[in-house]
């Protein structure tokens, strides 16, 4: 088997500490910000991002091994899933079955101006009923509700 001639580039990942210990010294450094890139073998583009988040990085309090600020989850469009996974756990309490069909209507009961813009933006009504009962289904599924077939 024959071996690659371009070098393979591993891309390195920097922990907080790395990133904060090397902000620091370039801070109380006479060297340029090009001249730091050399020395450290980091990325220019990479330098650039970190510099304009130098404060997040200096200011937080986040562990120190960890690579991220943190705050990389996913967008929550469901406000009120406190609200839903309440009613969700009530129902199960009570020994009932729980269905999406069931979540819907509490939606309709409860969130009705949330449900209508939902809905309002898909294409037709067969597709905004399906995506509803798979964001129900997901819903369910990432709060540990189980799906019984």
């Amino acid at each position: 088997m024959q071996a690659s001639i371009l070098r393979q580039h591993v891309q390195k990942g920097y922990s907080l500490r790395d990133r904060i210990n090397l902000l620091r010294a370039y801070q109380n450094s006479p060297l340029s910000a090009c001249t730091i890139c050399a020395i450290e073998g980091i990325a220019r583009s990479t330098w650039q991002t970190w510099l304009t988040k130098k404060a997040k990085y200096l200011a937080t309090t986040r562990n120190k091994k960890l690579s991220s600020l943190g705050g990389q989850e996913r967008p929550v469009h469901m406000t009120f899933g406190a609200d839903l996974l309440a009613y969700m756990r009530k129902v199960r309490g009570d020994s009932h079955n729980l269905t999406t069909s069931h979540m819907i209507t509490w939606l309709k009961t409860h969130q009705p101006e949330w449900l209508e813009s939902y809905l309002g933006n898909k294409t037709n009504d067969d597709r905004a009923y399906k995506c509803l009962l798979a964001m129900c289904q997901r819903f369910a599924h990432r709060h540990g509700f189980a799906h019984r077939s």
